[in-house]
């Protein structure tokens, strides 16, 4: 087999700087369930996923735009015991601000073991994977404590290659003139400190979700001030080369812009429309060229537009909204473990909210973040429960 190599994109390197700036900016998967996994199987597995899926076990070489991701150390495994964690919040969770390096490793699988319930935990540093990769990479591991073979993402393959010749015209970056969620932000910076909750709902109400969320959200931005709310879509690339299995970064962008007396319906509408014409395969006019600056150059650069998002009260979009999917419980089950629940925590950079969305079974999993300079004085608490109050129906039945 050839040694795996893979070109750092443009956004990954953004995404190393984001590591920097907030470490650490990860993906983080969480199987909620009852009873015990065996340790040594559990490394076992790990490792016999790692050689099927090169993706999780990656360090970053080279200078400037020749930086790659070449094979690294394996992915890390650990086993937290007695563990104080319900799995509602940031409370009581340190083990999820441990670092992950673009030195490697760059993944982690944790077993944090608590009271009955097990809780276990994919961890991916932002810059090798995104949601879905670390979703893929966690199958390939539960497949392997279940005995059963890989099925391997060993594509080596980018976000704009996977793009390519889809659209002539660029994306257009939209200018910094975009509210917050929740008002100004207390101050320039978020000292590394963000907040973050789940909410479960049993019985969500049957509308367009991301529509409701951006609808939702729009009219709390504007209860602070009034101005362009606009939110960062992320969506899938890999429907376009479907014979490239990667865990790699494979989303474009679509901007969604909220007037103040947009409907849901028309919302919906119009993310369809753009989704059905392939607009998040865009990418910036000068994509390729941003991958020649130094990281250091990068990292200054971002931090002072951070900076001055936070002082002017504008930002380039008011927050992140993304839907993960739908899974049923057999498929994350694994000897010693009966799954009960599963969550995302996004990662976090010194940006807006991220509502990160993910349907197990019948339920309805949201988690809510965004940096504490943001969240202070009960605006996260307003945010959180018009959330709830939009998405959840008469019928649901609430915990968070």
């Amino acid at each position: 087999m050839p040694t795996f190599r893979k070109p750092v994109s443009t956004m990954e390197k953004l995404y190393v700087v984001f590591d920097r700036l907030r470490p650490p900016f990860a993906n983080q998967f969480v199987v909620e369930g009852r009873g015990r996994i065996d340790h040594a199987a559990l490394r076992d597995a790990v490792a016999r996923a790692a050689d099927a899926n090169p993706g999780c076990r990656l360090r970053m070489t080279g200078h400037l735009a020749q930086r790659a991701w070449v094979p690294g150390p394996a992915p890390r495994v650990t086993v937290v015991r007695d563990a104080i964690w319900d799995g509602r919040s940031d409370d009581g969770a340190p083990f999820l601000d441990a670092r992950l390096d673009s030195d490697g490793p760059t993944c982690e699988v944790q077993l944090i073991e608590s009271g009955e319930r097990s809780f276990l935990i994919f961890r991916s540093l932002h810059a090798v994977m995104d949601g879905l990769g670390t979703l893929l990479w966690a199958h390939e591991v539960l497949r392997a404590l279940r005995g059963e073979a890989p099925v391997g993402h060993p594509s080596a393959i980018t976000d704009s290659e996977l793009a390519a010749g889809v659209h002539a015209a660029p994306l257009v970056l939209p200018p910094g003139d975009a509210l917050s969620a929740t008002g100004r932000a207390d101050a320039v910076t978020s000292g590394n400190d963000f907040r973050w909750r789940r909410i479960t709902i049993d019985e969500p109400a049957d509308v367009p979700l991301l529509a409701t969320l951006a609808v939702t959200i729009a009219a709390e931005a504007r209860r602070h001030g009034e101005g362009t709310v606009r939110f960062n879509i992320p969506a899938d690339l890999r429907g376009l080369r479907k014979e490239e299995r990667t865990t790699g970064n494979a989303v474009g962008t679509l901007f969604l812009e909220v007037g103040p007396d947009a409907t849901i319906a028309a919302v919906a509408d119009e993310l369809r429309a753009r989704l059905r014409a392939r607009d998040h395969a865009r990418f910036p006019a000068n994509y390729e060229r941003l991958r020649w600056l130094p990281l250091g150059a990068l990292q200054a650069l971002i931090a002072r537009g951070f900076a001055t998002e936070h002082a002017r009260g504008r930002h380039a979009f008011t927050g992140t909204l993304t839907f993960m999917g739908a899974i049923d419980a057999a498929s994350l089950a694994a000897p010693g473990l009966t799954p009960t629940g599963a969550f995302f925590v996004p990662p976090m950079a010194d940006q807006g909210c991220f509502v990160a969305c993910w349907r197990f079974g019948r339920s309805l999993d949201v988690t809510l973040s965004m940096p504490r300079v943001l969240a202070s004085r009960g605006r996260f608490e307003a945010l959180h429960a018009r959330l709830v109050e939009a998405i959840g129906g008469r019928a649901a039945s609430m915990t968070a």
